[in-house]
């Protein structure tokens, strides 16, 4: 079954991927381009109409529409359960299932790195639409806000009895809403 679909910025480009690690990249119904990578699959998210980051495992792979093999950019110590690309920089966030998170630039290295930001899982991560901020939820019942262009600490919310399955900004970047078992 398909695990992850995503449309390139500004393009009628469709990535979407298996949980058997088949990727395909189509257009209009046309198959541009086909990849195999290790399963699982969690996610995959396009970088421009060009390329696209992949979740296996516990590694980050870059497909390119122009090259036949993906290439290896990030690796987790867990299990990756989530990506998501900052708008603003473009800044890959990887959240694990050890509650690891780190944030890649476009040239792929490391801008942040969070070992245990949260003390389980992390279970969804949602970038801020104006600034470089995640924020994450986790199965240890807190929502998290990093910010990467600021070196403070992270801001906490006790938010959830439980686990926090999804966390979402606003569109203006005032709000972050979450739920849980619990509660919204």
């Amino acid at each position: 079954p398909i695990v992850s679909l995503h449309f390139a910025p500004e393009s009628s480009l469709l990535a979407s991927v298996s949980t058997d690690g088949h990727i395909i990249v189509s257009e209009n119904g046309e198959i541009k381009g086909t990849w195999d990578v290790e399963p699982p699959v969690s996610d995959i998210r396009f970088l421009n109409t060009n390329s696209a980051y992949v979740s296996s495992n516990n590694s980050v792979f870059l497909i390119t529409l122009t090259e036949k093999s993906p290439v290896k950019v990030a690796e987790m110590k867990g299990e990756i359960i989530q990506i998501a690309l900052s708008p603003k920089s473009h800044c890959l966030a990887i959240g694990d299932n050890k509650g690891n998170f780190t944030v890649i630039n476009h040239k792929q290295k490391v801008v942040c790195n969070h070992d245990h930001l949260h003390d389980s899982s992390i279970c969804s991560i949602s970038p801020a639409v104006n600034s470089d901020s995640f924020a994450t939820g986790g199965c240890d019942g807190f929502v998290k806000l990093v910010n990467i262009e600021q070196k403070n600490e992270d801001v906490v919310f006790d938010g959830h009895a439980k686990a926090s399955y999804l966390v979402a900004y606003d569109p203006l970047d005032r709000y972050i809403a979450s739920t849980g078992p619990d509660k919204i």
